[in-house]
């Protein structure tokens, strides 16, 4: 099975396309597992970020803002000029878990996103680095491209989200995902 990831570097919607190829595969009866990185925000203001379990719909913290210094964190991650504190123990545990579920349990594998802040924890560069060695189809969004090519012996499409592309990109990896899982389908005349 193939992976589709997404790549930007002007923050135009990475995580927008990915939620819609999520909705445009529930409505096909496509079982989705795996998680989503989101902005926390305050004031317009980037604070941190959270991540979000796809199935439970659970969402936890895993970098804030190195000013606010409130809780247990771990390792200090740049990001553009700003320092963020990473709060590994829930990368460890929410994020990790999420994937491990979705490896299991899920038809397609979404990892939004593989970045700085995630790769700080060894046990998400383990899950991650089986999860594209596994034969089900991911989804994801990265920084570096080098990661995704060093890892996976399957096809890789990296996509540069541009303000022209951004329409065009959900339909375009939903159909092309639902075509393997249809040509896997029959070839075992599921």
């Amino acid at each position: 099975m193939s992976r589709h990831f997404l790549t930007d570097f002007s923050r135009l919607g990475r995580t927008t396309i990915i939620f819609k190829i999520i909705e445009r595969l529930k409505i096909e009866g496509i079982k989705v597992g795996g998680m989503i990185t989101l902005e926390e925000k305050e004031n317009q203001k980037l604070k941190g970020f959270q991540i979000l379990d796809i199935v439970t719909g659970d969402k936890v913290r895993i970098a804030i803002l190195e000013q606010n210094e409130k809780e247990n964190i771990d390792p200090v991650v740049t990001i553009g000029t700003k320092q963020y504190k990473i709060l590994k123990k829930n990368i460890d545990k929410v994020c990790v878990n999420s994937l491990k579920k979705a490896f299991l349990d899920a038809d397609i594998i979404i990892c939004d996103g593989i970045g700085q802040i995630e790769m700080v924890s060894e046990e998400f560069r383990i899950i991650v680095k089986e999860l594209l060695q596994s034969k089900k189809p991911v989804i994801g969004t990265i920084q570096s491209h080098r990661l995704i090519h060093n890892i996976s012996n399957e096809k890789v499409f990296i996509y540069k989200v541009t303000r022209e592309n951004m329409t065009y990109l959900p339909l375009h990896i939903t159909s092309e995902i639902l075509r393997e899982i249809k040509k896997i389908n029959n070839k075992f005349n599921i």
